[in-house]
C-alpha cells in the first residue's frame, strides 16, 4: 500500500509532540525489519496507543478499525491516514 500524504504530515508532528510533552520509551524497536510485511499490535491500554505505534517506526503503518469510525468528518480524516475499515457486523466462516 501507498503511503497517504496525510499520514505524511500528521506523523512527524505527533512524534514530535509526544516525544517532547510524554518522552515515550519504546522497547524492542530493533526487533522492526526495514522491509517486507510486520504486524504491530497495540494492547490499548490508553487512547493513544494507535498514535504511538504509528510514531514508533519510520515505516508507514496502516491501521484497522471499526468501520463505524467512517462517518462524517472521520471518513475524510480516516481515509488520509490510510485507515482500514472492518466491519465488525458481518462474520464469515
Amino acid at each position: 500500500m501507498k503511503e497517504p500524504v496525510f499520514y505524511k504530515v500528521v506523523r512527524p508532528i505527533l512524534a514530535s509532540w509526544f516525544k517532547l510533552f510524554y518522552r515515550p520509551q519504546y522497547e524492542g524497536l530493533e526487533n522492526i525489519p526495514e522491509s517486507g510485511r510486520i504486524i504491530l499490535a497495540g494492547n490499548h491500554t490508553n487512547f493513544f496507543d494507535c498514535f504511538l505505534v504509528g510514531t514508533a517506526t519510520k515505516r508507514c503503518v496502516h491501521f484497522m478499525a471499526k468501520a463505524e469510525l467512517m462517518k462524517g468528518i472521520g471518513k475524510h480524516i480516516f481515509t488520509g491516514l490510510g485507515i482500514i475499515p472492518v466491519d465488525r457486523s458481518s462474520v464469515s466462516s
